[in-house]
């Protein structure tokens, strides 16, 4: 495993640090008659004097900085080496960063696993929020298990507090019991798509977007023959396809696959043809939901 773990470049935890630690600056809003406060605080980044959102004067606040430093100090102490994959600040100032662990996780096809953990932050949302995964080396996808392992949340109120008690054990229980999710894993291995690509289909959860984009690759790999349209030519998926009962009629199966292999074709879509940071995990969530992972 550390072969494979150690040619996954890393993103600098200093450099990731200087670059999700800018200044913010916290003013008060003034009620409408400017006679008494609001009651809420607008949160400016300083050096770009971006507006980031509005706040209750009762929220904390903790520098993504230092809530970076707790995190990783907290990650060095559940005694499993670890790397930062991703750093990402968004446009509206919330960071995204992706943590792997030098562990394997048993799957069907025996290709290497590792635990995977998503740090999410934000000044005007959820402080921090912990999200659990798996990431797939040989492809490099990413999928949240948001349904075997709750995520850790921390609150406004609780985040001036952070520093001073410890999630560790938290931390080490979920990535201890992994072997939870190679059970569901092989479970995935030994039934039929079916099943799952029903739900995927029907489900008003799931984007039209990633629908569309799934049955394009089983046609690309065979496995469902879209219909022809009154020329000869297959049918080219349009959004109104997608309304109850149209799609039955639009595609028949041609081969079978296995709900894993299902499974890594969505967790490829998630990772691979989303375009922001935010869209990528919240795809890799529905995947969680549509598979009970």
């Amino acid at each position: 495993m550390s072969v494979i773990f150690d040619s996954k470049t890393a993103v600098p935890l200093v450099t990731a640090r200087e670059e999700i630690n800018f200044p913010i600056m916290r003013e008060n809003l003034i009620s409408e008659d400017s006679s008494v406060g609001a009651g809420k605080d607008s949160i400016i980044r300083e050096d770009t004097m971006a507006a980031l959102g509005i706040i209750s004067k009762r929220r904390g606040l903790l520098p993504y900085g230092t809530v970076m430093d707790w995190l990783t100090d907290e990650f060095e102490r559940t005694g499993t080496e670890f790397k930062l994959i991703e750093s990402v600040i968004n446009n509206r100032g919330d960071f995204f960063q992706q943590y792997l662990f030098n562990t394997e996780i048993d799957n069907p096809d025996g290709e290497v696993i590792s635990p995977m953990v998503i740090a999410k932050a934000s000044y005007v949302k959820k402080p921090l929020e912990l999200l659990f995964g798996t990431y797939r080396f040989v492809c490099s996808n990413g999928a949240i298990v948001g349904t075997t392992f709750e995520s850790i949340d921390i609150s406004g109120r609780e985040i001036n507090d952070l520093t001073s008690y410890s999630l560790r054990d938290d931390i080490s229980r979920n990535l201890d019991n992994m072997n939870r999710i190679s059970a569901k894993y092989q479970e995935l291995a030994n039934s039929p798509m079916d099943e799952y690509m029903n739900t995927f289909l029907t489900e008003d959860f799931v984007p039209v977007g990633m629908k569309k984009n799934a049955l394009e690759k089983l046609s690309s790999e065979g496995v469902i023959n879209f219909a022809l349209d009154d020329e000869g030519e297959e049918i080219k998926l349009k959004k109104e396809h997608f309304k109850d009962g149209q799609l039955g009629a639009l595609f028949t199966m041609n081969a079978q696959k296995s709900a894993w292999a299902f499974y890594n074709d969505l967790t490829e879509i998630s990772t691979h043809r989303t375009r922001s940071i935010k869209a990528k995990y919240k795809t890799s969530d529905i995947v969680s939901r549509v598979f009970n992972i």
